[in-house]
């Protein structure tokens, strides 16, 4: 597998981004979130291995014209990948134990 380079924002939340600061993240990187780089950081002080495997929540739910308003937005977004985001963590989770079994 070739493996993606993307630049993550880290924001102060939890909370919807303005439509400025969205439009500014967008000048910085790739995509948003809350706590990553926090957790690579101790990850790395702590010598432990770490990798992001993400899926979008927000998908810049600052700028919604949704019916409902950007709340409604996130959580209708979020019941839609459920199901997504369940699958990839149990195949990713059955993989590195497979893995893990035959070191």
């Amino acid at each position: 597998a070739k493996a993606v380079k993307l630049c993550y924002v880290q924001t102060t939340g939890p909370r919807f981004e303005t439509r400025s600061e969205i439009q500014q993240y967008a000048r910085l990187g790739d995509i948003v979130g809350m706590t990553c780089s926090s957790e690579w950081t101790l990850a790395q002080e702590l010598l432990v291995p770490y990798a992001l495997v993400c899926a979008v929540d927000n998908s810049a739910n600052g700028l919604s014209a949704f019916p409902g308003g950007p709340l409604q937005e996130y959580l209708a977004h979020k019941g839609a990948i459920a199901d997504v985001t369940a699958m990839l963590v149990t195949r990713l989770a059955s993989q590195l134990s497979a893995r893990a079994g035959s070191m």
